[in-house]
């Protein structure tokens, strides 16, 4: 899975990518690096961190009064590995 292979090398080089981002859209420090560390992307192709973050936002947002709880009825797992 190639992606889950970029997904691994850039948590691996947390730091570093971060630093490299900054010479190409400069913004502060903290930003970037805090971007990568609470990275949402997953080597497995699963996507709870993502969608638990979708969840809260639609709350935050007031786009909804709770966060929705049938999340898992919008995507399926069926083809990742077991």
């Amino acid at each position: 899975m190639a992606n889950a292979d970029t997904i691994i090398f850039i948590s691996g080089r947390t730091i570093r990518s971060a630093e490299h981002r900054q010479t190409v859209q400069p913004e502060e420090e903290t930003i970037s690096t805090r971007a990568y560390l609470m990275s949402m992307f997953s080597a497995d192709g699963r996507f709870d961190k993502a969608l638990a973050a979708l969840s809260r936002s639609y709350v935050e947002l007031d786009l909804l009064p709770g966060e929705p709880k049938d999340m898992p009825k919008l995507y399926t797992e069926e083809f990742l590995s077991k």
